[in-house]
């Protein structure tokens, strides 16, 4: 049930370019019950942080099948996990900048970043 759920939302949300307006509303044009999201999730805030929560997991195991990743000393390490993730996020970028509208993330949040966001977007 829980993958899903969690992709009919990423698919809707591409689609409209917003959230649903609801939970009940996004479960009825599922078909299934408002309570099965709630057996998984307690908002849509939630859905959203394990969506990129498990994009995090898969660039992780991605890495450390690696041998050259394994080599690495730390700094080595952070940039590879830096560089994998932005990479990941690029290949996702339209769902990036819409929950990012949605300030979701936090991760544009500081004003130091506003010309990063720009260049992210225009990536």
């Amino acid at each position: 049930m829980d993958q899903s759920i969690k992709e009919q939302y990423l698919n809707l949300l591409l689609e409209l370019g917003k959230r649903p307006a609801s939970v009940y509303q996004f479960m009825k044009s599922l078909g299934k019950e408002e309570q099965d999201f709630y057996k998984e999730y307690n908002s849509f805030d939630a859905l959203e942080s394990a969506v990129f929560k498990g994009y995090f997991e898969e660039v992780m195991e991605e890495l450390k099948a690696d041998e050259t990743y394994q080599a690495y000393d730390s700094r080595q390490k952070i940039a590879a996990i830096y560089f994998t993730w932005f990479e990941k996020l690029k290949l996702n970028r339209s769902l990036v900048t819409i929950m990012d509208s949605h300030h979701c993330m936090s991760f544009w949040g500081p004003a130091y970043v506003e010309g990063t966001q720009e260049s992210f977007q225009q990536a």
